[in-house]
């Protein structure tokens, strides 16, 4: 419930489905400061409808540091990594719907390589966004 006792997020069957309606932004933060039950919630949803995320960065996504991903038409995967502050580091690690990086990735915005990492969260890569805060990384998907 929300402060004047209207719910806050509805949940209603669709079809063969189920609709989440949240009465806020979930990709922002509900307060002045992020919401880890938000996050749980959001988390629990998505993986009871199959849906599980690709990647896991450090700092996490939110209010310093967002990313995207792509392709470049020529089978190559992008990661956009976009961070409020310069020469940030950051490690990608791989979420429940990746096995990890086989291979380094190509900078395309800073013009370095990010190495493979292991680590107790699994396969990644590592590296440092470049003097605007961004990185784009580049690599094929391993065969």
């Amino acid at each position: 419930m929300n402060a004047d006792g209207e719910p806050a997020i509805v949940k209603a069957a669709a079809g063969d489905g189920t609709v989440l309606a949240f009465g806020t932004f979930p990709g922002q933060p509900a307060g002045p400061e992020r919401s880890a039950a938000l996050e749980r919630l959001l988390e629990r949803e998505l993986a009871g409808a199959g849906i599980a995320a690709r990647f896991r960065l450090d700092p996490a996504d939110g209010e310093e540091l967002h990313w995207r991903t792509g392709t470049d038409g020529r089978g190559n995967r992008l990661l956009f990594i976009l961070t409020r502050a310069a020469d940030t580091a950051v490690t990608v690690r791989a979420g429940d719907g990746w096995r990890g990086p086989a291979a380094p990735a190509a900078d395309l915005a800073g013009g370095g390589t990010w190495q493979v990492t292991g680590g107790p969260g699994g396969p990644g890569w590592t590296g440092r966004t470049g003097p605007d805060g961004v990185a784009v990384l580049a690599w094929r998907e391993a065969e």
